[in-house]
């Protein structure tokens, strides 16, 4: 009975809107857990998917924010039309941390030192420079 409690959480949809433009639903989530802490995103997409009859993979919730005093959370989630249409209308940002989108391969810091050391050079030796990796050499103490 008492791990039956702790599991618990109820999710209500407020202000449930269809957007045809980027083909998904989108909500305002509030989220009671009463003998919890919070719920994790993964349980909320599952219980969203479940009740909307859409795809788990479909389901995007952020924006999770815990009340004053505990018991109560309140997000944000989207429900596409499809996998495809999430990848193509969801924020770079949150592919990014869904591991749906690689992160660029060079820091900014390292494309600038690069495009200077290839200014110092001329010809054919600018295609050779590669970009530094690894921290500065620092200089000796006098």
């Amino acid at each position: 009975m008492a791990e039956e409690d702790t599991k618990f959480f109820k999710v209500f949809a407020r202000r449930v809107m269809k957007n045809p433009v980027l083909n998904r639903k989108q909500m305002a989530l509030e989220i009671l857990h009463p003998k919890r802490a919070n719920v994790s995103k993964e349980e909320l997409e599952a219980r969203l998917a479940e009740s909307f009859k859409a795809k788990k993979s479909c389901c995007v919730v952020y924006g999770l924010k815990a009340k004053f005093g505990g018991g109560r959370s309140t997000g944000f989630a989207l429900i596409y039309d499809s996998e495809d249409y999430r990848k193509k209308f969801e924020t770079i940002p949150r592919l990014r941390k869904m591991g749906l989108k690689d992160k660029p391969g060079m820091a900014r810091k390292m494309k600038k030192s690069l495009r200077v050391k290839r200014k110092k050079v001329r010809g054919t030796e600018k295609s050779k420079q590669v970009a530094a990796t690894g921290p500065k050499s620092k200089k000796a103490p006098k």
